[in-house]
């Protein structure tokens, strides 16, 4: 039974590869937009009340004047919010909760519907599917899901984000995966170990980075050591897949007929947009104009609409003795839940000490709380010293870096 219903799944996702035309895309992203607005008038506190406020009727909702004019929402307000973006159509046992990794510097809990699941799973699929991957090909994945029975039926593996790279190396000699998929940061961590050991491996037929922006010198680095081409996806929790790459050097694919994808210019930066989202197929707890934060930069020659670039998350590892590096992720996964904590940015300082800059309500418990987490991953070498801030400011665009180091490798 299992095995039919992954290759129902597969076949699925198959045809889904095959991208409908243009016009075909727009009628669907338009049709599931206005559904999702009159959805959330009626079933969602938040956006009833946001539309009450504006004197919205349910009928003027298919205006595109009118979504427009909708406000922008930032994390900060949604988190704020609570309960209230939560549709009354969906109790908790029909709903499931996933958190970010913190990597934003900024925890949020997003609750998903089932059929939202299926949906972004399938668009999952249909990325893969672009880039070459066949039902049948070993697919190994450096993130936070476990290994499941059906995972092993599609030859998936699954491999914990924070583990060290001598423990994702082991994984990937035993396993030969064809196609490699993970954080760039731990890609990063791995291709470094591999390349220090010399350790004969079957190189994949691609590497698949996502979670942080790949710069052109992390893809030249993981080319070379992986011996494969890079790819690269873009996506957040609160979206699911959002765009990817199906070749090196071409410009993203959007994942139009899932995900509005408004261009916001930055006066201070020209040529970039800030990318403001709309999750079309999330019903449970809807994201409409949602500010993510990060930045695109458009381009090429079918009228400048080709995402070309993207400006995420960014960050660094922290460097200890003998240049032993460690992974930004098993950090901002430590201090994802502390309690009272809000926000917070972690930065080396020096090769002893880390400072931690933290958005709390409960200072004294929080930093406590802090120093706990992260003393036994770093280890005895370094001073944590965390700080308490009023509010952490962001650098042009938007962004700042969650975990720095001033420390060269």
């Amino acid at each position: 039974m299992l095995r039919a219903i992954n290759a129902l799944r597969l076949t699925a996702s198959a045809a889904l590869a095959s991208a409908p035309r243009p016009a075909t895309i727009e009628k669907i992203r338009n049709d599931k937009l206005v559904a999702l607005l009159q959805h959330a008038r009626a079933t969602v506190p938040f956006y009833r009340n946001l539309f009450d406020e504006r004197g919205l009727a349910a009928a003027e909702l298919g205006d595109p004047e009118v979504f427009r004019s909708l406000p922008i929402l930032t994390k900060a307000q949604l988190q704020q919010a609570g309960s209230t973006l939560l549709s009354d159509r969906y109790p908790a046992e029909r709903r499931t909760l996933e958190l970010t990794s913190g990597s934003s510097g900024q925890p949020f809990a997003t609750h998903f519907d089932r059929e939202y699941v299926i949906a972004k799973n399938l668009r999952f699929l249909r990325a893969l599917f672009t880039c070459g991957y066949r039902p049948g090909n070993k697919l190994m994945l450096i993130t936070e899901r476990p290994t499941t029975r059906l995972s092993a039926i599609r030859r998936w593996l699954y491999c914990p984000l924070e583990a060290t790279p001598e423990e994702h190396a082991t994984q990937l000699l035993g396993f030969q995966p064809d196609y490699l998929y993970g954080c760039m940061t731990p890609l990063y961590l791995l291709a470094r170990h591999l390349s220090d050991t010399g350790a004969p491996f079957r190189p994949p037929r691609a590497v698949i980075s996502t979670a942080e922006m790949l710069d052109p010198r992390t893809r030249a680095e993981l080319e070379r050591a992986f011996r494969a081409p890079v790819l690269d996806f873009y996506g957040m929790t609160e979206m699911g897949l959002v765009a990817w790459q199906q070749r090196p050097g071409m410009p993203y694919g959007i994942a139009r007929d899932g995900i509005l994808v408004e261009r916001i210019p930055v006066e201070s930066a020209p040529g970039w947009s800030r990318l403001v989202m709309t999750n079309l197929d999330l019903w449970a707890m809807p994201m409409i104009r949602y500010d993510t934060g990060d930045m695109g930069a458009y381009g090429g020659a079918g009228g400048g609409d080709d995402l070309l670039r993207i400006e995420g998350r960014s960050v660094d590892c922290i460097v200890g003795p003998q240049q032993r590096l460690i992974s930004p992720f098993q950090l901002t996964s430590a201090l994802q839940d502390v309690t009272g904590l809000r926000r917070f940015r972690i930065r080396q300082t020096s090769r002893d000490e880390i400072e931690v800059d933290l958005e709390t309500d409960a200072p004294t418990s929080a930093s406590a709380e802090t120093i706990a987490r992260l003393a036994p991953l770093l280890g005895a070498t370094f001073r944590i010293k965390p700080q308490v801030v009023a509010e952490l400011r962001a650098g042009p665009g938007g962004k700042f870096r969650v975990v720095e180091s001033s420390i060269k490798r």
